[in-house]
């Protein structure tokens, strides 16, 4: 009896393990088609938080709630929460954000030398629900107008 429990054990441990890994992927070893996402990301919601030495010092915090619209501007796609903290360098933050999508939410990161200017770069670290096994970067563009910035998740969904 103990022959056969043995086999069966193993045999169980294995169906349980190849499942979670099918499942894990979607049933596909290969990665789905990049999606690329564009939208508008609008000023909504900012508030500095001033920790230590009066004035912008380490550790002051930087915290924005952003509306995601699509590129024509006629409808809110998702909203982007993010918070940034500030470093030792001026000009220099260490940021982390969520961007809320149909589907789930995306998580990114980055340092941002705000003083260099140009486009933003994150790389995206996360995700839940429909990304949960989401890799990619974020794209931010410079202002195109006060407040806006284009933006473009370039993901890989597994």
């Amino acid at each position: 009896m103990r022959r056969l429990l043995a086999p069966v054990a193993v045999l169980a441990v294995l169906v349980l393990a190849l499942g979670g890994a099918a499942a894990a992927t979607d049933g596909s070893a290969k990665p789905r088609k990049p999606v690329k996402i564009a939208f508008l990301d609008v000023a909504d919601e900012f508030e500095f938080v001033d920790v230590g030495a009066a004035g912008q010092s380490p550790g002051d915090l930087f915290v924005f709630e952003n509306d995601l619209r699509n590129r024509a501007d006629t409808r809110t796609i998702g909203r982007f929460l993010a918070t940034c903290t500030a470093l030792v360098t001026p000009g220099l933050a260490s940021c982390r954000g969520t961007i809320q999508l149909e589907g789930g939410n995306v998580e990114v990161a980055t340092a941002i030398d705000f003083n260099a200017g140009g486009p933003i770069l994150a790389a995206v670290t996360g995700g839940t629900e429909r990304y949960r096994f989401v890799r990619g970067q974020l794209r931010l563009s410079e202002e195109t107008s006060p407040g806006v910035r284009e933006g473009t998740l370039e993901l890989r969904l597994r």
